[in-house]
């Protein structure tokens, strides 16, 4: 029978873990420890499970600590160490019940083999005494303690690493949701001299007591005396006692160094997987050049932007050939601008950031302009923001005007050179793009500032719908949003239906395109009358949308139609010949009466008067967006022609390994300004480490570093999406994009160029590009991992009349090829009816 582990003063670290055997040195030392034991591993089979008779000796061991409610919580052997925390890694549970005491402690060790916690160590490789690096963790049962009052303490700061205080976060009951990122606590600081000060609101103070914060110091202060360095620190107070539930060092701090929050939000549906040094290189002097711009329509002065220009030209970064949002600057730029406390959540709907950085996180710009205070300042941010709005307004004003100018600009600006790029020397290729760059992407404002008012006027719909419809919000947004007709990125879905229509009635040209040669396939188009033309009019127009088309890397439907040719294959097999022709979507459509809407009149007028504009910026948002993918599309081919310069120069091994070397690097060759006489041994090295990239696991979706990124270690950041607990039943929620429920058979799709949908399927993926329209136009669902309501997926989604979920954590693991689901589009929920083995068995 297993033997269960309790406090003593020499507990082992290898058999207890690292947070049971801390905490036993601390109860032996007299410190307030809640009573507890730990289920070591021996208690668990190969799968994580126990058997009934250990199931039995646990409960009985739990009615000797008490009554219960029970906390159920992780104690790996390399958990809590000066290496590495875990913090937030391991899933744990709070006010267990003694019946379900064996369910929680095997989830719990399971937690130990999930994909984040594989990652963590990969990115903390730092070794602790007796850690074996796939071992699950030891489970810690602990009675609850049912506070007045809890939170968390640092001995130092654990961002500024800054020492002399210690730093309090608290709040009213469990500090669960503050731990895990969710909530902001009030904030002290205790001082040496016991002296207390607060920050936040008025209406945070008041939480935890002067007497309270000196009482909680001293505990920190006589913890990192006894552990030789300050400590991160998890307590409680009941009935007027200090209880203590948590101890480990402040792994978060180094000295010297700036700390970033990296988060990859809706950015990964640009840039997914690995991305080359080209791609980042342009885009992100295209972000710093384009939001620059911005700031200076919107008001801010030369020597603004210029006293900024860190924050501008760092709005991305790269990590271990990941693209990731530098969210700090995000906010730090967005600060610059008054009203932030009001719009900062408008920005965070937009990126999909699912969970706010905190003020104290955010510094000065938590506050706007450094927590500032006083008349004069507030008739100054008056003045500032009036003057911003107007300046809102009177772009607004010349929008429509300014878009249809910008159009004319993009097309001139890329219509065919008199010589081809395929003839051009290496230096015309360099004038040609710097041209571009002169014409368009320092141009980019137009884009710009729709995007800004679709954010505020997304925001402001969300807001309204909250305050008067309650718990209809979500559904009512749905619904409302959709409606937006003219979108371009659904018109290849219409396309690729009309095409399918004319190939239906003819059976051997539909095997030659989902079975065939691709050659075959083209030369068959050619059998139908018309077929053939709607094929070139479509890569014409659309040739430059592919899977990850932002990446310049990515090969175009010009270089491989494969995926056009198949989708066209698909959707004609499903057809009868002579199918009557597909069905337009009428002209100005807007959603239809709000069924459950307990709104008055004027509420029901300002809702629809901020929902139409709503609908016309993210029309022109996709629209605008596609006017992007069509720079790119030709600054791919230039870039394209300058790699076969390079190779036939004998300057690079292959022409593509010019996607390995960074814009300036290529245009430095052509310029003269390189200081590099070949580029070959560059290109070799960057192609040999992003391949190593592509075999690691992930990093975090979010994380933190402190110093420079490309050699600081990952830590964890407050409010990860990816580190809380999700619930393994048969309904999870995301948010609702697209009205309407479903339901049909769930296709996991991981890449759309190797994937096959039938009629009645639901799309299920992590992330999605314009690549995937050609899936969508066989869905009759979508149900996406990543995203937000302004998320290419929701958008094409809403206007192709598909119930969309999006933001669904863990969907593709969740989820089975071939599981029947419904899909709620107005509700936002996904519901496993029955699992693929159960459906193969009923069959």
């Amino acid at each position: 029978m297993v033997e269960l582990l309790y406090p003593k003063a020499d507990a082992d670290r290898r058999r207890y873990g690292g947070k049971a055997a801390a905490l036993a040195r601390l109860a032996d030392r007299g410190d307030n420890v809640p009573p507890w034991f730990v289920v070591p591993a021996g208690a668990f089979d190969e799968g994580g499970d126990m058997s009934p008779q250990v199931a039995a000796v646990i409960v009985e061991a739990a009615e000797r600590l008490g009554p219960g409610p029970f906390a159920v919580r992780s104690s790996a052997v390399d958990e809590d160490g000066h290496g590495r925390s875990f913090a937030g890694q391991f899933v744990s549970f709070l006010n267990v019940t003694p019946d379900d005491l064996p369910a929680r402690i095997a989830d719990v060790r399971r937690s130990g083999g999930s994909v984040q916690v594989t990652a963590y160590r990969r990115w903390r490789p730092e070794e602790a005494e007796g850690a074996d690096p796939k071992a699950l963790p030891a489970v810690m049962v602990q009675a609850m303690v049912s506070p007045d009052v809890a939170g968390v303490a640092f001995g130092a700061d654990p961002v500024s690493g800054a020492g002399g205080h210690v730093l309090i976060s608290a709040v009213a009951g469990l500090a669960d949701r503050l731990v895990a990122g969710e909530v902001d606590g009030e904030t002290c600081r205790v001082d040496g001299q016991g002296i207390v000060t607060r920050d936040g609101s008025p209406t945070r103070l008041g939480t935890i007591t002067d007497r309270q914060a000196t009482q909680v110091a001293a505990l920190v202060r006589r913890l990192g005396e006894r552990a030789g360095g300050p400590q991160d620190v998890e307590w409680a107070i009941a009935g007027g006692r200090l209880h203590l539930l948590q101890t480990r060092p402040i792994t978060t701090r180094v000295d010297g160094g700036q700390v970033a929050i990296w988060d990859n939000a809706n950015i990964v549906e640009s840039y997914a997987g690995v991305t080359t040094p080209m791609t980042f290189s342009f885009a992100h002097a295209a972000y710093g050049q384009v939001y620059r711009r911005l700031g200076r329509v919107l008001g801010l002065s030369e020597a603004c932007v210029a006293e900024n220009d860190q924050v501008f030209g760092n709005m991305l970064g790269l990590v271990r050939g990941r693209v990731y949002y530098n969210l700090i600057n995000w906010y730090r730029a967005l600060a610059l601008l008054p009203g932030f406390a009001a719009t900062r959540g408008y920005m965070e709907q937009m990126m999909g950031v699912d969970r706010a950085l905190s003020d104290e996180l955010l510094g000065d710009c938590g506050s706007g302009k450094g927590g500032r205070s006083g008349i004069w300042h507030h008739i100054g941010e008056a003045a500032r923001l009036g003057r911003v709005a107007v300046s809102l307004v009177a772009a607004r004003l010349g929008l429509n005007r300014k878009k249809k100018a910008f159009h004319r600009i993009v097309d001139a600006a890329l219509a065919e050179p008199e010589v081809p790029l395929a003839e051009q020397s290496l230096d015309r290729l360099a004038a040609h793009y710097r041209t571009l760059e002169r014409r368009l992407i320092r141009r980019w404002d137009v884009p710009l500032v729709n995007d800004l008012w679709c954010m505020i006027a997304v925001g402001v719909l969300g807001g309204l719908l909250t305050r008067f419809a309650g718990s209809e919000a979500d559904r009512l947004r749905a619904g409302l949003l959709a409606g937006a007709t003219d979108i371009v990125s659904a018109e290849p879905a219409k396309r690729i239906a009309e095409m399918a229509r004319l190939a239906a009635a003819d059976r051997g040209l539909v095997r030659a395109l989902t079975q065939g040669p691709i050659d075959d396939a083209v030369t068959g188009l050619g059998r139908i009358p018309g077929l053939a033309d709607r094929y070139r009019d479509y890569l014409a127009t659309f040739g430059d949308r592919c899977v990850g088309e932002l990446k310049l890397e990515s090969p175009t439907l010009r270089d491989d139609p494969a995926l056009l040719l198949r989708a066209i294959g698909q959707a004609a097999a499903d057809m009868s010949p002579n199918a009557p022709p597909v069905p337009q979507a009428p002209e100005g459509g807007r959603p239809g009466p709000l069924p459950g809407a307990s709104m008055s009149r004027r509420q029901c007028w300002l809702v629809g008067l901020v929902a139409r504009e709503a609908r016309a910026r993210i029309r022109d948002r996709e629209n605008l967006r596609f006017e992007r993918t069509r720079v790119f599309g030709r600054v791919r081919r230039i870039v394209a022609e300058i790699g076969r310069r390079l190779a036939d120069a004998d300057r690079l091994d292959r022409p593509e390994d010019v996607f390995h070397l960074t814009i300036d690097e290529v245009l430095g060759v052509a310029e003269g300004t390189t200081a590099a006489e070949t580029l070959r041994p560059i290109a070799v090295a960057r192609r040999r480490a992003f391949d190593g990239y592509r075999a690691e696991p992930e990093p975090p979706r979010r994380f933190m570093t402190r110093g420079p990124a490309a050699i600081a270690p990952i830590l964890p950041a407050p409010g990860n999406p990816d580190t809380g607990h999700v619930d393994d039943g048969e309904q999870r929620t995301g948010l609702a994009c697209g009205a309407g429920v479903v339901r049909g058979v769930a296709r996991v799709i991981h890449d759309p160029r190797q994937a096959i949908l039938r009629d009645g399927d639901i799309l299920v993926a992590a992330a999605t590009d314009p690549g995937w329209v050609t899936l969508f136009a066989r869905a009759a669902g979508v149900v996406v991992e990543r995203g937000s309501v302004l998320s290419h997926s929701a958008i094409v989604a809403r206007e192709m009349g598909l119930p969309a979920v999006v933001g669904v954590v863990g969907a593709t693991s969740w989820l089975a090829d071939g599981d029947l689901i419904e899909v709620d589009g107005g509700a936002g929920t996904v519901t496993r009816i029955a699992d693929a083995a159960e459906r193969r068995l009923a069959s």
